[in-house]
């Protein structure tokens, strides 16, 4: 009987499972971004020729007492309300006859921003976050199109069209002929459709990264000609800028120096058939475990059916084992003594279930000191977690790194490189010189997940990654 309970233990386990998985991949389905969605806005600007704008904003700062008198703040492109005599905010999910009046009371030509006070807006304010992707992950946008417009029974979108690509480059530069300083840009190849201008762009967790400002524009080829950039090319303007400029206006504004904050963690390391490759997202993948023996039939016939099979093996395994108490019963003779194995034969804990595949993962890193120097660190990933390793100047025994200038650039302990159970991480511990990540600058102590072929710098030393 007791091996009847483990087994109907296991049934149960297994059914609890399926249930729940199906019950979180209709969560997921049901739209991890429409909190941006519902707080997206569209923007309507009456010129002073008759004529009007269309483009998208989205909810900076919501309503409060302490904010503006009770009104919430729209952040949008300020080239979509300049010159306009008046400006149109309409919510989502409502008629486009249900208009909120907007007065601008912040804009920066620099970096094609406008702050735009609405009253009677109860949706919240969205979340911006300081770290960027890496090139190649994906992002997503939200604006309303104007051509989407032709196709709804209203004649207007009630909700923003959500677009989704990947992130392509980031660069600093002019945001337009008309500004003269230098910012922060972010290239990507979502499609950017007309009236998406002002639209939030978010990474995957539905934190905004940066705003669309324009397509990808056109090239000059001399004597006033230009030729258009290729479609699906777009800007926007990045995170960074928008608090710098909120900030400027007194704004409030909801940031976070982590990829997802607390409230929306990021998804879980994918898992691969093989242990340690690179997915897509660019994060180091997980082996598969073996799962149990029902679980696995379930996984592999899965559906009703699983569960049919599994409950008809539960009945066949309950008659078995009333047979078997029964033949035991008739049995004459005491029962046998039970016998302990011996804790010499056993296995030991720290065995059980290893193989080939649950290898620690390693990291490598390689490179030249300010000094012509080799640099060969390699590290397995059980070393890093906990407290990781030190890299600098005086950092742990096996993570120094060379720099024998009178002037030392490398801090003395310059960024810790650890292992949080799923990647190699490195974050920069307030060093003099800063640490990048293929070109981007490290807040202080906050981990970035490391994947292999990525380009480390620890102030001016480079240093390639490989992760085996």
């Amino acid at each position: 009987m007791r091996d009847l309970n483990r087994w109907s233990a296991r049934v149960a386990s297994a059914l609890t499972l399926t249930i729940c998985a199906a019950s979180a991949h209709a969560q997921n389905e049901g739209g991890q971004f429409k909190p941006v969605i519902d707080s997206t806005v569209r923007v309507l600007a009456s010129m002073p020729d008759g004529s009007a704008k269309f483009g998208t904003g989205w909810v900076i700062a919501a309503a409060d007492k302490r904010n503006n008198a009770g009104a919430a703040v729209i952040v949008t492109a300020r080239h979509v309300v300049k010159g306009a005599v008046k400006i149109r905010i309409v919510e989502p999910g409502s008629s486009i006859d249900d208009q909120r009046i907007g007065t601008v009371v912040g804009a920066t030509a620099e970096r094609d921003l406008a702050f735009i006070e609405v009253k009677d807006i109860t949706q919240p304010a969205l979340t911006l976050t300081r770290v960027i992707p890496n090139v190649g992950e994906s992002v997503r946008t939200i604006g309303y199109a104007v051509a989407s417009d032709e196709n709804e029974v209203n004649g207007r979108a009630s909700y923003g069209s959500l677009k989704m690509g990947g992130l392509s480059k980031l660069f600093r530069g002019p945001i337009s002929d008309e500004a003269q300083a230098p910012i922060d840009q972010i290239e990507f190849d979502a499609p950017i459709l007309r009236g998406f201008s002002g639209g939030p762009l978010v990474n995957h967790c539905g934190r905004v990264i940066g705003m669309t400002v324009k397509d990808g524009g056109h090239i000059r080829i001399g004597d006033g000609q230009q030729i258009p950039m290729a479609q699906g090319v777009a800007v926007a303007v990045s995170a960074d800028e928008i608090v710098k400029a909120a900030r400027d206006n007194r704004i409030d504004v909801k940031v976070i120096d982590s990829e997802c904050g607390q409230d929306l963690p990021p998804p879980p390391t994918p898992q691969c058939s093989k242990p340690n490759i690179t997915s897509e997202q660019g994060r180091v993948c997980l082996p598969i475990p073996e799962p149990p023996f029902m679980e696995g039939l379930m996984q592999k016939v899965g559906g009703p059916t699983g569960a049919i099979l599994a409950i008809a093996a539960a009945a066949l395994l309950v008659v078995l084992a009333t047979v078997l108490a029964v033949m035991r019963g008739r049995r004459a003779g005491p029962a046998p003594t039970r016998v302990e194995p011996s804790s010499l034969g056993a296995t030991p804990p720290s065995m059980k279930g290893t193989s080939l595949r649950d290898r620690s993962p390693t990291i490598r890193l390689t490179g030249r000191g300010p000094s012509n120097e080799p640099i060969d660190l390699k590290f397995e990933a059980n070393e890093l977690i906990g407290s990781g390793a030190m890299l600098g100047v005086e950092g742990d025994n096996n993570a120094m790194i060379p720099d024998n200038r009178a002037n030392k650039y490398v801090s003395r302990q310059h960024a810790r490189l650890s292992f949080d159970g799923r990647n190699f991480t490195i974050q920069d511990n307030k060093s003099a010189n800063k640490t990048k990540v293929g070109g981007q600058i490290l807040p202080p102590s906050t981990p970035r997940v490391l994947v292999s072929g990525d380009r480390l710098e620890l102030a001016d030393v480079v240093l390639n990654v490989l992760i085996d």
